[in-house]
């Protein structure tokens, strides 16, 4: 792990707490989310307008403390719900967490499982049924008999 990495690992300074910009009133355990042109990115607040993210975009990355202006990049941050006390220590008993996979580990499977305990992503849920559901109908269309 490269010392960039290490540094958002330790819990943040109250002075740089107090420079963080926060567009959101978020409380301990929301679990908020941040669009990002394409997909959703997921975090969990864990006060004084710090998050804990894992990965910071889609090529992943550790399980890390972030300022608001860094997850936001500018974007309005929306609230997907809280899991209190419960949620915000589940997020930091992760720091470091290493092995993002798009598919089966992502920020959303870890914001979910701050808050409800299940290991699970709306997004992969709706591309996989997305992608059975084309492939699917492209099937059919090949095997349907012609007309005429």
């Amino acid at each position: 792990m490269s010392s960039h990495e290490t540094a958002f690992l330790r819990q943040p300074s109250r002075a740089a707490a107090a420079r963080a910009q926060s567009a959101h009133i978020a409380q301990p355990g929301d679990h908020v989310r941040v669009w990002r042109g394409f997909y959703w990115h997921h975090a969990i607040c864990v006060g004084n307008g710090w998050l804990i993210e894992f990965g910071s975009g889609i090529f992943g990355g550790v399980a890390a403390y972030a300022d608001w202006r860094t997850f936001s990049k500018g974007h309005e941050v929306e609230l997907v719900g809280s899991g209190g006390r419960i949620a915000a220590e589940r997020a930091t008993s992760q720091l470091g967490m290493t092995g993002f996979d798009l598919i089966s580990r992502n920020c959303e499977h870890f914001a979910t499982w701050c808050v409800t305990g299940r290991w699970e992503s709306s997004q992969v849920r709706l591309v996989v049924a997305t992608t059975i559901s084309a492939l699917l109908l492209a099937l059919a269309a090949k095997t349907a008999p012609r007309l005429g």
